[in-house]
């Protein structure tokens, strides 16, 4: 398995950790399969199939797939087949990495010391799956999801198109995850904006995106990713003549009901700048300015 962080605790204020992971024909970890008591956990498939069983529930998952994992829930995952599989892992709250820098400091002789490596499980908050069954600890607090791409609901605008894999709701408010298609032509730049609570993290899976935050200016390709904390003013448009399929995480959880808020209005709604305001308000959206 090789691990490249996107994104560390310090880099995102602690809200969550971001992990690119690429796992060898071969990898499996059922027979350490565990929970964790206080962190979540996304698995999102950029390539490959891989097995994953989450509280008794079992899926083989290719491409575009995810599952989410709440704390105090039993899960392991497997490759399927030879082809080699990368992954996007989100890990909230933040400092997963700390568990990776830790094992790297340890000596041979120390990873095969089995005290060593329970403390070690302890701290990265690991807990084996026979331990919870034989204190009948494990207490499953919310749901987990698998997502499948085209298995919920997509909104649609001019020259976009919006699939929430995560909601609020699933996820007990902790982030929102969509799967976002931007057209040949969209530009927010004559939007833009800030948010004065909420972040966002986007991860470009196809085409070209020109984004500008905090005054940078950067062109976006696929495995580039982004993140935006609150108070960043920013606006993004589509570089070239091809789609931009990308995923967007929205923390805290809810920006799903601007969208729902936003289908719903009549046309002549659309029009009334009063409605349009306190929309944005509703969204966390301040105007301002930002040049292409």
């Amino acid at each position: 398995m090789i691990s490249q962080f996107m994104l560390t605790a310090e880099q995102s204020e602690g809200r969550f950790s971001i992990v690119k992971e690429t796992f060898e024909p071969g990898f499996d970890s059922y027979p350490r399969i565990h929970s964790h008591h206080w962190h979540t956990e996304v698995f999102l498939i950029l390539s490959g199939r891989m097995q994953r069983t989450v509280n008794g529930e079992t899926r083989v998952m290719g491409p575009g797939s995810m599952v989410y994992i709440p704390p105090n829930s039993t899960h392991a995952t497997k490759v399927v087949g030879n082809e080699t599989a990368e992954a996007i892992m989100i890990y909230a709250p933040a400092g997963y990495e700390k568990n990776y820098f830790r094992r790297g400091a340890l000596t041979e002789e120390q990873l095969q010391n089995e005290d060593v490596i329970l403390q070690m499980m302890e701290l990265a908050d690991v807990v084996p799956a026979d331990e919870n069954e034989s204190t009948g600890e494990l207490q499953v607090r919310s749901n987990h999801v698998f997502y499948d791409a085209g298995s919920s609901t997509v909104y649609e605008r001019t020259t976009m198109l919006s699939e929430f894999m995560l909601t609020a709701e699933q996820s007990d408010g902790r982030f929102s995850i969509v799967r976002e298609t931007f057209k040949p032509g969209f530009d927010s730049y004559r939007f833009a904006h800030k948010h004065e609570w909420h972040s966002e993290l986007f991860f470009v899976l196809s085409g070209q995106m020109q984004w500008t935050v905090n005054g940078e200016t950067r062109v976006l390709g696929p495995g580039d990713m982004i993140y935006i904390p609150p108070q960043s003013p920013h606006a993004t448009k589509v570089v070239g003549d091809e789609d931009v399929h990308s995923i967007m995480l929205y923390e805290p959880a809810g920006y799903e009901l601007n969208y729902q808020r936003r289908n719903a209005l009549t046309p002549e709604e659309m029009q009334d700048p009063e409605i349009m305001r306190q929309n944005r308000e509703l969204s966390d959206v301040v105007p301002v300015e930002v040049e292409p």
